[in-house]
């Protein structure tokens, strides 16, 4: 049986099987791989730069959602009932902090219109 030496294992295998370095040999990556997995969050970033999330064109303010689900328990209720007669009085409550606010109401439309 013959006993082999230190000298006789080649460099790479006694890296690998090193202890103290940790096995750096073996999770050194490619150069190639390196460059793709470097060029992949500057794709995304350049993607994100570009490709920009649409905000909404009209946003309502929450004065004018308001006044428009009152105004539409004001005219689907029966007349009598007091949700309906409530609904009405809260639509008419926020027209005229609208008004106070500069906004014109459109009839032909049933919507209001704001300078902000």
């Amino acid at each position: 049986m013959q006993r082999t030496g230190a000298a006789d294992i080649p460099w790479v295998m006694w890296v690998e099987s090193n202890i103290l370095t940790g096995g750096r040999a073996q999770a050194r990556r490619p150069r190639r791989t390196r460059r793709i997995v470097a060029t992949i969050p500057l794709a995304i970033a350049t993607l994100c730069l570009v490709l920009r999330f649409p905000t909404p064109a009209n946003a309502q303010s929450p004065l004018i959602q308001g006044w428009l689900a009152a105004n539409t328990q004001c005219k689907g209720g029966p007349s009598d009932d007091p949700k309906t007669q409530k609904a009405c009085l809260r639509r008419d409550q926020l027209s005229a902090k609208l008004k106070r606010r500069g906004c014109v109401y459109q009839e032909d439309g049933d919507w209001w219109k704001c300078r902000h």
